[in-house]
């Protein structure tokens, strides 16, 4: 049975595993998820110009926790072996909208972002040269 078969089969992509095989990878897979989204939160508020990543930040922090925190369900539910959340279609259409919302994530760095950081530098060079009273 090629892969392609078995992406295509109902029965395999509705069924939960009897043994929960690759646990291991899965696991640690979406527990990174969350892991990263506290720790780039952290980093990014340690910066200087944290002011115009601010919305860039809510936007990752929130993505990789919320699809580490529906990954791990799912793998719970895997192993439970709970019809709907526990199939593998279940698990697939978390990683795939996982990456197209990377994809947004990065569009939205490239342009939004970008030009809120040229504002930034723009404002505090500004600030620099002008008298305090």
């Amino acid at each position: 049975m090629s892969i392609l078969d078995r992406l295509s089969d109902q029965h395999y992509l509705l069924s939960t595993n009897e043994e929960f095989k690759y646990w291991y990878v899965y696991l640690p897979f979406f527990g990174l998820f969350v892991f990263l989204a506290f720790l780039v939160s952290m980093l990014l508020k340690k910066q200087d110009n944290y002011k115009a990543k601010k919305s860039f930040e809510r936007q990752f922090f929130w993505t990789y926790l919320t699809f580490g925190i529906l990954g791990l369900v799912s793998i719970f539910a895997r192993y439970q072996s709970l019809p709907i959340f526990g199939s593998r279609v279940m698990t697939f259409s978390i990683l795939i909208l996982f990456l197209i919302v990377n994809v947004w994530l990065v569009y939205y760095y490239r342009t939004k972002t970008k030009k809120e950081l040229l504002k930034f530098e723009n404002k505090k060079r500004k600030e620099k040269w002008l008298k305090k009273k």
